[in-house]
């Protein structure tokens, strides 16, 4: 079976579009449809329904979908663990939502990772609710999240702040696009559009140079679009300070390489 299918399979149940899963995998929708129709091959059932407005799971979707999450989840463990047996000395597994790899997670981790060039890493990119039953279920070593979760058995700490700016664009007034994982969007009443919910910050930053807004973008990539006149900023907010958090399981067997991780100065 090939993982790929599986993940993309997950992605539209769990975003319940083509689109939005093609965005968040960084595929095309036909792309996307062609793997779900090998993965119905596969299977021999279908596993979704299609109509104009949104995705739905048949009764074999819904049973299947808790089998792949389980088979991907043994499959990453099954790999890491063959890895390690091969020589290529300790591991660690770690994942993130979307929005904080891109926010700069991925420039903050560059430096801790170079100073350790013999730990082997498997990352992950997951919804906040995934990678923290991950952890839970020992399948993920190191999640990193905006909302820690309270729970016994979980760890957490401050491991650092991204800078957000509140933007909009310059070419129309689409609604409001709320990104995964991001700042919240600030409250604007009963009269407020619907928002357009994205994981990926480049898509929102695609949809606001085409469109509207308002949307949170982190303020690296958001400081040379103004500067460039094709953002605008939303003064009345000002900056919000994302924390990202580390959250790693108490009793982890990697425990020791998890907080010498934490530990390394970040880039």
């Amino acid at each position: 079976m090939d993982t790929q299918l599986l993940r993309t399979f997950l992605e539209v149940a769990r975003t319940r579009h083509f689109g939005r899963a093609a965005a968040a995998l960084y595929l095309t929708q036909s792309a996307v449809s062609a793997r779900i129709r090998q993965l119905e091959d596969a299977v021999g059932a279908p596993l979704l329904e299609r109509n104009r407005r949104e995705v739905r799971l048949t009764a074999a979707g819904e049973r299947f979908a808790g089998h792949a999450a389980e088979l991907l989840a043994s499959w990453s463990q099954i790999c890491r663990e063959a890895r390690l047996a091969a020589g290529s000395g300790d591991g660690i597994t770690l994942g993130a939502p979307a929005a904080l790899w891109e926010g700069g997670l991925a420039e903050a981790l560059a430096l801790p990772f170079a100073a350790q060039p013999a730990l082997a890493l498997d990352a992950v990119t997951a919804p906040p609710a995934v990678l923290v039953q991950r952890v839970l279920d020992g399948t993920l070593d190191l999640a990193f999240v905006s909302q820690p979760p309270a729970g016994e058995g979980l760890a957490t700490r401050l491991y650092g702040v991204q800078e957000w700016l509140l933007v909009a664009g310059t070419r129309g007034a689409d609604g409001p696009i709320d990104i995964e994982a991001g700042p919240p969007l600030p409250d604007a009443g009963e009269a407020a559009s619907s928002p357009r919910r994205v994981a990926s910050v480049p898509l929102a930053r695609e949809l606001l140079l085409h469109g509207g807004g308002p949307a949170w973008l982190p303020a690296a990539l958001a400081v040379p679009l103004l500067d460039a006149g094709r953002l605008t900023r939303l003064d009345e907010v000002g900056i919000c300070r994302l924390s990202i958090h580390a959250l790693h399981a108490r009793r982890s067997p990697r425990l020791v390489t998890v907080l010498a991780l934490l530990e390394q100065p970040q880039a």
